[in-house]
Formats: C-alpha cells, sequence, structure tokens
C-alpha cells in the first residue's frame, strides 16, 4: 500500500486540496514536491527506468489515439467493429421481418372472413386442440375427413364439460 501512496503521490494523483484533507490520516507526503524532499530516495528508486521499467511514469488520461496503437490492434479493433455493425443490422433486419409478418398475420386474422376461411379457422383451432389433448391421454387423431365432425363434436363437449368430467366427446 505503501508503493501504491508514493506512486500515486509521485505522478501527481493525489495533488490536490480535497484529496490531502481526506488522505491526511494515510498519508502525508501527497504532492511531489513533498515525496522528492522527504523521501528522496524512494523517489530514486521509483524512477529508476532500469530497474523498474514496468511502473507508468504518468497518470492515465483517458485520451487512447488508435495511431499510438501497434496495427495489428489497430486493425482487431476495426474488425471487430464490423463485426458489431453486421450483427446489429442483421438483428435489425430480423426484429423489423417479425413485426411485418405479425402485423400481417394480424390484419388477416380480424379481418371479414369468408365462410370458408372461417370454416377453415375452425378446424385449425380444433386440431391443435386435439393435438393438445390427445399428447396428453394418449389418443389418435381422427383422419382428416372425420376431423370436421370429431371437431365440432369436441369443441361442444369440451365447453359444456365440468371442472372435473371429461372432454372427450361422448359417442
Amino acid at each position: 500500500e505503501g508503493l501504491y501512496w508514493a506512486l500515486t503521490s509521485l505522478l501527481g494523483a493525489q495533488n490536490y486540496t480535497t484529496r490531502m484533507d481526506g488522505i491526511q490520516n494515510e498519508w502525508l507526503l501527497a504532492q511531489p514536491r513533498d515525496m522528492r524532499r522527504n523521501a528522496s530516495d524512494l523517489v530514486d528508486l521509483l524512477e529508476d527506468n532500469d530497474k523498474f521499467a514496468w511502473l507508468p511514469r504518468k497518470l492515465p488520461d483517458g485520451n487512447y489515439p488508435l495511431n499510438q496503437l501497434p496495427a495489428a490492434q489497430v486493425n482487431e479493433i476495426k474488425d471487430l467493429a464490423i463485426y458489431i455493425v453486421v450483427a446489429a443490422a442483421l438483428g435489425i433486419a430480423l426484429c423489423i421481418g417479425c413485426c411485418v409478418w405479425c402485423c400481417r398475420h394480424r390484419a388477416w386474422l380480424h379481418r371479414e372472413h369468408t365462410e370458408d376461411e372461417k370454416e377453415k379457422i375452425v378446424q385449425m383451432k380444433s386440431r391443435r386442440t386435439l393435438n393438445a389433448s390427445s399428447s396428453n391421454i394418449g389418443m389418435s387423431l381422427p383422419s382428416d375427413r372425420k376431423l370436421t365432425r370429431a371437431s365440432s363434436a369436441y369443441t361442444r363437449s369440451s365447453q359444456t364439460s365440468t371442472a372435473g368430467g371429461s372432454s372427450l366427446p361422448s359417442k
């Protein structure tokens, strides 16, 4: 922790009034001039580039221009940006496609239907209901020719059945 305080003080990270007031019970050498005057041996150690080249020499400022990065790293960043843009475009296209399909589907469902279309809708709903109930009780579905008669009987019996009664059509 002492090295942290010494290095950040030397780099000027602790060199402002509110910070110095806040840390005075932990560290008294918050300014670089205090470090150089009162801990010159420690300053010499921290500034020895031969032994400690890995220590930072300046504080980060948040500006990291791409021209200071190696070319390979810049290319990786550009490639990643392209992948992100393509993925975002595909996601947006998928959302728009789903919205268009849903709107068309809803418009078709809510328009005025012919009698043939109404019969087909009833048959589709009946098939869904029969498929769901047959998977639960293990019965086989009737053939398509019998589906119209069976679906109307099934719909009537399931609407009139009680909570404890059977949902299968009676014969």
